[in-house]
Protein backbone atom coordinates (compact mmCIF):
# COMPACT_ATOMS: atom_id res chain seq x y z
CA UNK A 1 0.00 0.00 0.00
CA UNK A 2 1.11 3.07 -0.79
CA UNK A 3 2.24 6.06 1.51
CA UNK A 4 -0.91 8.28 2.39
CA UNK A 5 0.01 11.83 1.34
CA UNK A 6 -2.81 14.85 1.77
CA UNK A 7 -2.97 18.29 1.17
CA UNK A 8 -5.77 20.81 1.07
CA UNK A 9 -8.04 20.82 -2.19
CA UNK A 10 -7.48 23.96 -4.17
CA UNK A 11 -10.63 25.39 -4.20
CA UNK A 12 -12.18 29.14 -5.32
CA UNK A 13 -15.33 30.57 -5.81
CA UNK A 14 -17.30 29.59 -8.79
CA UNK A 15 -15.72 26.55 -8.93
CA UNK A 16 -18.07 23.40 -10.11
CA UNK A 17 -18.15 20.25 -8.78
CA UNK A 18 -19.64 16.87 -10.07
CA UNK A 19 -21.15 19.59 -12.82
CA UNK A 20 -23.59 20.84 -10.46
CA UNK A 21 -22.18 22.15 -7.00
CA UNK A 22 -21.18 25.62 -7.37
CA UNK A 23 -18.79 27.14 -4.47
CA UNK A 24 -19.90 29.62 -3.10
CA UNK A 25 -18.71 30.50 0.33
CA UNK A 26 -15.75 29.08 2.18
CA UNK A 27 -16.88 28.33 5.34
CA UNK A 28 -13.93 26.29 7.47
CA UNK A 29 -10.86 24.80 6.72
CA UNK A 30 -10.48 21.52 8.36
CA UNK A 31 -8.51 18.71 8.37
CA UNK A 32 -7.55 17.23 5.09
CA UNK A 33 -10.11 19.98 3.31
CA UNK A 34 -12.61 22.35 3.30
CA UNK A 35 -16.01 22.97 3.75
CA UNK A 36 -17.83 25.19 1.35
CA UNK A 37 -21.89 26.52 0.54
CA UNK A 38 -22.41 26.04 -2.54
CA UNK A 39 -25.46 26.08 -4.81
CA UNK A 40 -27.15 22.95 -7.11
CA UNK A 41 -26.89 24.58 -10.65
CA UNK A 42 -29.30 21.63 -12.05
CA UNK A 43 -32.46 22.88 -9.77
CA UNK A 44 -34.44 25.68 -10.04
CA UNK A 45 -35.02 27.31 -7.50
CA UNK A 46 -31.34 27.41 -6.60
CA UNK A 47 -30.70 24.75 -3.63
CA UNK A 48 -28.05 25.59 -1.16
CA UNK A 49 -25.87 22.32 0.76
CA UNK A 50 -22.71 22.15 2.26
CA UNK A 51 -19.79 20.14 0.92
CA UNK A 52 -17.12 18.90 2.92
CA UNK A 53 -14.10 18.59 0.10
CA UNK A 54 -11.05 16.41 0.68
CA UNK A 55 -8.04 15.35 -1.22
CA UNK A 56 -7.59 11.71 -1.45
CA UNK A 57 -5.19 10.11 0.68
CA UNK A 58 -2.87 8.68 -2.70
CA UNK A 59 0.34 9.89 -3.18
CA UNK A 60 0.20 8.40 -7.16
CA UNK A 61 -1.65 7.82 -9.67
CA UNK A 62 -4.27 4.56 -9.16
CA UNK A 63 -6.64 2.69 -11.22
CA UNK A 64 -10.39 2.91 -10.36
CA UNK A 65 -9.73 -1.22 -9.32
CA UNK A 66 -7.36 -0.13 -6.63
CA UNK A 67 -7.79 -1.65 -3.08
CA UNK A 68 -7.37 1.62 -1.82
CA UNK A 69 -10.07 3.00 -3.94
CA UNK A 70 -12.32 0.41 -3.09
CA UNK A 71 -11.64 1.04 0.67
CA UNK A 72 -12.90 4.41 -0.15
CA UNK A 73 -16.12 3.80 -2.13
CA UNK A 74 -16.48 1.34 1.07
CA UNK A 75 -16.16 4.37 3.74
CA UNK A 76 -18.78 6.53 1.65
CA UNK A 77 -21.13 3.52 1.75
CA UNK A 78 -21.03 3.27 5.38
CA UNK A 79 -21.35 7.22 6.03
CA UNK A 80 -24.78 6.82 3.37
CA UNK A 81 -25.42 4.48 6.18
CA UNK A 82 -25.38 6.34 9.39
CA UNK A 83 -28.58 6.27 11.20
CA UNK A 84 -30.67 9.48 11.58
CA UNK A 85 -29.34 11.57 14.57
CA UNK A 86 -30.41 15.06 14.90
CA UNK A 87 -26.60 15.74 15.60
CA UNK A 88 -25.43 13.60 13.01
CA UNK A 89 -26.11 15.18 9.83
CA UNK A 90 -27.12 12.99 6.70
CA UNK A 91 -24.99 12.54 3.41
CA UNK A 92 -26.94 13.63 0.56
CA UNK A 93 -24.80 11.78 -1.50
CA UNK A 94 -20.57 11.34 -1.80
CA UNK A 95 -18.68 12.10 -5.24
CA UNK A 96 -15.01 10.70 -6.31
CA UNK A 97 -13.11 13.14 -9.03
CA UNK A 98 -10.11 10.48 -9.51
CA UNK A 99 -8.24 12.57 -12.28
CA UNK A 100 -8.34 15.04 -8.92
CA UNK A 101 -7.94 12.96 -6.70
CA UNK A 102 -10.58 14.48 -4.44
CA UNK A 103 -13.76 13.14 -2.53
CA UNK A 104 -16.42 15.22 -1.51
CA UNK A 105 -19.87 14.88 0.54
CA UNK A 106 -22.71 16.53 0.66
CA UNK A 107 -25.09 17.60 3.14
CA UNK A 108 -28.24 19.96 3.07
CA UNK A 109 -27.41 23.20 5.05
CA UNK A 110 -25.58 23.10 7.65
CA UNK A 111 -24.56 26.20 8.70
CA UNK A 112 -22.09 25.51 10.96
CA UNK A 113 -18.28 25.55 11.60
CA UNK A 114 -15.96 23.88 13.24
CA UNK A 115 -14.79 23.45 17.00
CA UNK A 116 -10.87 23.82 15.86
CA UNK A 117 -12.80 27.27 14.21
CA UNK A 118 -13.89 28.18 17.50
CA UNK A 119 -10.50 27.65 19.40
CA UNK A 120 -8.95 30.18 16.87
CA UNK A 121 -11.25 32.66 16.96
CA UNK A 122 -11.38 32.79 20.84
CA UNK A 123 -14.52 31.39 21.42
CA UNK A 124 -14.17 28.17 23.38
CA UNK A 125 -14.34 27.39 26.15
CA UNK A 126 -18.00 27.93 26.20
CA UNK A 127 -19.89 28.87 28.94
CA UNK A 128 -20.54 25.94 31.82
CA UNK A 129 -24.07 25.18 30.90
CA UNK A 130 -23.49 25.28 27.27
CA UNK A 131 -20.69 22.96 27.46
CA UNK A 132 -22.88 20.54 29.58
CA UNK A 133 -25.71 20.61 26.85
CA UNK A 134 -22.98 20.55 24.55
CA UNK A 135 -21.09 17.12 25.57
CA UNK A 136 -24.14 15.48 26.32
CA UNK A 137 -25.47 15.78 22.76
CA UNK A 138 -22.02 15.00 21.22
CA UNK A 139 -22.01 11.66 23.04
CA UNK A 140 -25.60 11.39 22.23
CA UNK A 141 -24.60 11.09 18.63
CA UNK A 142 -21.43 8.53 19.04
CA UNK A 143 -23.83 6.35 21.43
CA UNK A 144 -26.25 6.01 18.72
CA UNK A 145 -23.43 5.48 15.76
CA UNK A 146 -21.80 2.81 18.15
CA UNK A 147 -25.14 0.98 18.33
CA UNK A 148 -25.37 0.65 14.95
CA UNK A 149 -22.10 -0.84 14.83
CA UNK A 150 -20.13 2.54 13.52
CA UNK A 151 -17.10 3.70 15.03
CA UNK A 152 -15.83 7.57 14.15
CA UNK A 153 -12.02 6.53 14.93
CA UNK A 154 -10.63 10.65 13.70
CA UNK A 155 -12.56 12.28 16.33
CA UNK A 156 -11.19 15.69 17.07
CA UNK A 157 -12.07 19.76 16.49
CA UNK A 158 -12.11 19.46 12.77
CA UNK A 159 -14.68 16.43 12.49
CA UNK A 160 -17.29 18.02 14.90
CA UNK A 161 -19.10 21.47 13.99
CA UNK A 162 -21.16 23.80 15.58
CA UNK A 163 -23.86 25.41 14.34
CA UNK A 164 -25.32 28.84 16.24
CA UNK A 165 -27.30 27.27 19.04
CA UNK A 166 -24.02 25.70 20.36
CA UNK A 167 -25.59 22.24 19.00
CA UNK A 168 -22.64 19.37 17.68
CA UNK A 169 -22.75 18.30 14.12
CA UNK A 170 -20.43 15.43 13.61
CA UNK A 171 -19.01 14.59 10.10
CA UNK A 172 -15.92 12.75 8.69
CA UNK A 173 -17.45 9.04 9.91
CA UNK A 174 -16.19 8.74 6.28
CA UNK A 175 -12.92 9.26 5.99
CA UNK A 176 -11.29 5.83 7.82
CA UNK A 177 -10.45 3.06 5.37
CA UNK A 178 -12.17 -0.33 6.14
CA UNK A 179 -8.43 -1.85 6.93
CA UNK A 180 -8.09 -0.61 11.15
CA UNK A 181 -4.99 -1.90 11.55
CA UNK A 182 -3.04 0.43 8.80
CA UNK A 183 -4.64 3.76 11.08
CA UNK A 184 -1.35 5.03 12.31
CA UNK A 185 0.65 4.22 9.00
CA UNK A 186 -1.79 6.35 7.32
CA UNK A 187 -1.19 9.14 9.30
CA UNK A 188 -5.37 10.09 9.60
CA UNK A 189 -5.50 10.14 13.23
CA UNK A 190 -5.67 13.68 15.25
CA UNK A 191 -2.46 12.79 17.81
CA UNK A 192 -3.57 15.06 20.74
CA UNK A 193 -6.90 13.14 20.45
CA UNK A 194 -5.86 9.76 20.01
CA UNK A 195 -5.57 6.73 22.19
CA UNK A 196 -2.56 5.20 23.47
CA UNK A 197 -3.86 2.10 21.62
CA UNK A 198 -4.02 3.99 18.52
CA UNK A 199 -1.06 5.88 18.23
CA UNK A 200 0.57 2.07 18.84
CA UNK A 201 -1.41 0.87 16.03
CA UNK A 202 -3.62 -1.75 17.69
CA UNK A 203 -6.82 -2.79 16.48
CA UNK A 204 -9.74 -0.15 17.03
CA UNK A 205 -12.46 0.09 19.14
CA UNK A 206 -15.15 1.61 20.86
CA UNK A 207 -13.10 3.15 23.97
CA UNK A 208 -10.50 4.57 21.37
CA UNK A 209 -13.84 7.35 20.76
CA UNK A 210 -14.43 7.50 24.42
CA UNK A 211 -10.68 9.34 24.46
CA UNK A 212 -11.18 11.31 21.79
CA UNK A 213 -14.53 12.42 23.70
CA UNK A 214 -13.37 13.27 26.54
CA UNK A 215 -10.44 15.14 25.12
CA UNK A 216 -13.85 17.18 23.18
CA UNK A 217 -15.09 17.59 26.65
CA UNK A 218 -12.31 18.79 28.32
CA UNK A 219 -11.95 21.22 25.33
CA UNK A 220 -15.07 23.41 24.96
CA UNK A 221 -15.15 23.07 29.26
CA UNK A 222 -11.71 24.44 29.42
CA UNK A 223 -9.99 25.51 26.19
CA UNK A 224 -7.43 23.40 26.97
CA UNK A 225 -6.58 19.26 26.59
CA UNK A 226 -6.44 17.20 29.45
CA UNK A 227 -2.79 16.22 29.32
CA UNK A 228 -1.63 20.15 27.48
CA UNK A 229 0.32 19.31 24.37
CA UNK A 230 1.33 16.29 25.15
CA UNK A 231 0.14 12.82 23.27
CA UNK A 232 -1.44 10.18 25.27
CA UNK A 233 1.23 7.54 24.87
CA UNK A 234 3.74 10.63 26.20
CA UNK A 235 1.49 11.55 28.99
CA UNK A 236 1.70 7.55 29.62
CA UNK A 237 5.42 7.45 29.91
CA UNK A 238 5.37 10.27 32.66
CA UNK A 239 2.92 8.89 34.16
CA UNK A 240 0.43 12.30 34.24
CA UNK A 241 -3.35 12.45 35.29
CA UNK A 242 -5.69 14.91 33.98
CA UNK A 243 -6.47 17.90 35.55
CA UNK A 244 -10.01 18.65 37.49
CA UNK A 245 -12.14 21.74 35.51
CA UNK A 246 -12.18 24.50 38.20
CA UNK A 247 -16.24 24.79 37.06
CA UNK A 248 -17.13 20.95 37.70
CA UNK A 249 -17.75 19.48 41.04
CA UNK A 250 -15.64 16.74 42.08
CA UNK A 251 -18.62 14.28 40.84
CA UNK A 252 -18.31 15.71 37.46
CA UNK A 253 -14.58 15.47 37.32
CA UNK A 254 -14.36 11.86 38.11
CA UNK A 255 -16.48 11.12 35.16
CA UNK A 256 -14.33 13.47 32.90
CA UNK A 257 -11.14 11.61 34.24
CA UNK A 258 -12.43 8.04 33.81
CA UNK A 259 -13.20 9.12 29.90
CA UNK A 260 -9.48 9.83 29.03
CA UNK A 261 -7.62 7.14 31.15
CA UNK A 262 -4.71 6.25 29.44
CA UNK A 263 -5.32 2.49 30.42
CA UNK A 264 -8.22 1.33 28.52
CA UNK A 265 -9.12 -0.63 31.12
CA UNK A 266 -10.01 1.79 33.61
CA UNK A 267 -11.73 4.03 30.67
CA UNK A 268 -15.74 3.72 30.67
CA UNK A 269 -16.33 1.01 28.58
CA UNK A 270 -18.79 2.09 26.62
CA UNK A 271 -20.64 5.95 25.41
CA UNK A 272 -23.64 5.00 27.00
CA UNK A 273 -22.26 4.24 30.40
CA UNK A 274 -19.69 7.87 29.76
CA UNK A 275 -23.26 9.61 28.99
CA UNK A 276 -25.23 8.00 32.05
CA UNK A 277 -22.95 9.24 34.66
CA UNK A 278 -22.22 12.42 32.69
CA UNK A 279 -25.77 13.58 32.78
CA UNK A 280 -26.41 11.93 36.19
CA UNK A 281 -23.95 14.67 37.65
CA UNK A 282 -26.18 17.67 36.36
CA UNK A 283 -29.64 15.80 37.19
CA UNK A 284 -31.62 18.72 39.26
Amino acid sequence: MGQYVRNPPELSEGDLLGRRFKLCNRIDGINYGEIWEANVETETPLREVTLRIEELPFSHDLPESNEEIESFLAAFDRANKLPKCRYIPQVISSELDIPKQRAFHVFEALRSRSINSLVSNLEIPFETEVAISFVEKLLNAIEIAHENGILHLVLGPDAILVNENYEPRVIDFAVMPENRSSHTQLGLLVPLYASVAQLRGHGATEQDDIYSLGCLSYLVFTGELPYGKVISTEAAISGRDPYNVESLNTEANTVLSKSVALDAENRWSSVADFKEAFVRCFAS
